[in-house]
């Protein structure tokens, strides 16, 4: 019995030597650990996280997108047709006259006749229509004088206004053969072309407006 308790003294005390520097070295760490501890706690939470951590949490920022740029928007403009050219009877019509005399009066409705003549001829009407039209302008002028003048002028218009209702219905246009017919009946045979001259230029006007129509449905 006395060798037993020897052993359990001997080996009590090669324990204490083990406690004592298992003690010592929890001393001499403790300070280090706590230090640690305080970093670890006194730190952001983005910090603690690591780049690929991040990565997963919080998606890469994406690079900003080039905004397209729009170009300036140009005004359309519509395709214009050209303005058709006069003819040789609607500048006739447009140029400003004033008869001095009878003859000269005389001349001037004839060649506004010849010209008419022409522009119906080139739509389509009648030989016989644009003969008798042509015919009157030459008798207008052949004549010297007396009242033959305006008998011939208003032959010549009235037959201009049949060849001028025949292409309407041809083209169907509504002509105003009405306003024609009476600007020709208009000219009074007893008073002389150059007292008339205004009468002269009415009938030359609508005929013109006539033909207009009739161009544009050609």
């Amino acid at each position: 019995m006395a060798e037993i308790l020897i052993q359990r003294k001997r080996q009590r005390r090669r324990a204490w030597p083990w406690l004592l520097g298992l003690l010592a070295l929890v001393l001499l760490l403790s300070p280090v650990l706590a230090r640690l501890n305080d970093e670890s706690s006194t730190r952001p939470p983005a910090a603690r996280t690591t780049a690929s951590a991040a990565g997963a949490i919080a998606p890469a920022t994406a690079a900003p997108t080039a905004t397209p740029v729009s170009k300036p928007e140009t005004a359309t403009v519509a395709p214009t047709s050209p303005a058709p050219t006069p003819t040789s009877f609607e500048r006739f019509i447009a140029a400003r006259h004033s008869s001095p005399s009878e003859r000269a009066q005389r001349r001037y409705t004839a060649d506004g006749l010849r010209r008419l003549a022409d522009e119906v001829g080139t739509l389509g009407a009648s030989e016989a229509g644009v003969r008798a039209i042509r015919l009157s302008a030459d008798s207008l002028v052949a004549t010297s004088g007396g009242k033959a003048g305006p008998d011939y002028a208003r032959a010549a218009f009235l037959a201009a206004v049949r060849e001028l209702d025949v292409l309407g219905s041809q083209y169907a246009v509504a002509v105003d053969t009405g306003r024609l017919r009476a600007a020709a009946w208009a000219i009074s045979p007893d008073r002389r072309l150059l007292a008339q001259q205004g009468k002269v230029q009415t009938f030359f006007a609508t005929a013109r407006d006539a033909l207009h129509l009739l161009s544009r449905r050609r």
